[in-house]
């Protein structure tokens, strides 16, 4: 994927969209597959099965999670449960870290994340989405996801 146009979307994209991105030269999809208010996006199969249609083949998902008031062992087993049960194949889950609901404390923040990523390791292939600076005001300096991959 190393140098090719993609594409991330957070809303339903039809087929004939993504066959007007893919003649543009897009070459992957990072769909958003659970949502900042605690639930999973219903678009998102849909989406994911239209982008299939149109000839894309990488296709990744990112969950964007609830920190205040959710747990994120079910946010990441929620995500990953719905997208089988719709029949939607992605590859791997990027755990995105920007501003949201996230806490005060970077210390809880770190907590958060770890539980997360540490249940969907378990069911496949996971990355973070984020930024430095995104990622230094929500989690400090905090370097127990130095191996994890970067989007």
């Amino acid at each position: 994927m190393s140098g090719s146009v993609g594409i991330d979307v957070s809303s339903l994209v039809t087929q004939a969209q993504f066959e007007r991105l893919a003649d543009s030269g897009f070459k992957f999809l990072i769909v958003r597959a659970y949502r900042s208010i605690g639930a999973v996006d219903t678009n998102a199969p849909t989406t994911i099965r239209n982008a299939r249609a149109a000839g894309m083949e990488d296709i990744d998902v990112y969950l964007f999670p609830k920190p205040s008031g959710g747990d994120p062992e079910t946010q990441v087993s929620e995500t990953v449960d719905y997208l089988h049960s719709q029949g939607a194949e992605f590859g791997t889950l990027w755990l995105d870290v920007e501003p949201g609901n996230w806490s005060a404390s970077k210390e809880e923040n770190q907590k958060f994340f770890m539980a997360m990523y540490s249940k969907a390791t378990r069911l496949g292939s996971t990355g973070v989405y984020t930024s430095a600076a995104n990622w230094n005001a929500i989690m400090g300096n905090f370097s127990g996801a130095m191996t994890i991959p970067l989007w």
